[in-house]
């Protein structure tokens, strides 16, 4: 009997040692993901490579910016890839919605001019969001140097602005409000 007290007594110990280390190393907390793991999940077809094998070339010496702090990357591309940036940006609720803007991929071509927001589906999936969410209409392709213009991710804040292609002045910029992105004035 008293050797089944003491099995039982050790056994009670060791739980509340074990549940007392879950508590205190925050293993019970599920991990907050940061802008290189929401951009390794875009779908494939988004850039010219898959989020995954564009990492690697940001995490490249002088090629890129990883910054998960303040959910930034960008890269100057790599020839078949043009350059992109990426900023983070989250809903009220917690939930990520990512920005992918690139350049037109040709040679010479403006940088920046496609947007993309991506956000994740019921099943834990990066997916297109609406174009809704930013109210500024895609440039058409062809680029028309008049009447284009590229875009600026913030690296540090919640405001995109809308530059013109042809001398780079500023034609807007829209702050995210954790629904949607909002004109400044």
């Amino acid at each position: 009997m008293k050797s089944s007290r003491s099995f039982l007594c050790i056994i009670a110990s060791m739980c509340i040692v074990f549940s007392a280390g879950l508590t205190v190393r925050g293993e019970d907390k599920p991990k907050r993901l940061t802008v290189s793991d929401y951009f390794a999940m875009v779908p494939s077809g988004t850039l010219e490579a898959n989020g995954a094998t564009l990492l690697r070339l940001i995490r490249s010496p002088k090629c890129g910016v990883e910054d998960t702090v303040n959910g930034y990357l960008s890269c100057v591309g790599d020839g078949a890839q043009p350059a992109f940036q990426v900023a983070l940006f989250r809903f009220k609720d917690g939930r990520p919605l990512l920005a992918v803007c690139q350049g037109e991929g040709d040679e010479g071509g403006p940088d920046s001019v496609k947007l993309d927001f991506f956000q994740l589906d019921s099943k834990g999936r990066m997916m297109k969001a609406p174009r809704s969410l930013f109210p500024v209409k895609e440039n058409a392709f062809p680029i028309n140097r008049r009447t284009a213009h590229f875009y600026v991710l913030p690296r540090k804040g919640r405001t995109v602005l809308v530059r013109d292609v042809s001398g780079g002045k500023v034609r807007q910029k829209f702050t995210w409000n954790g629904e949607r992105f909002i004109a400044e004035k």
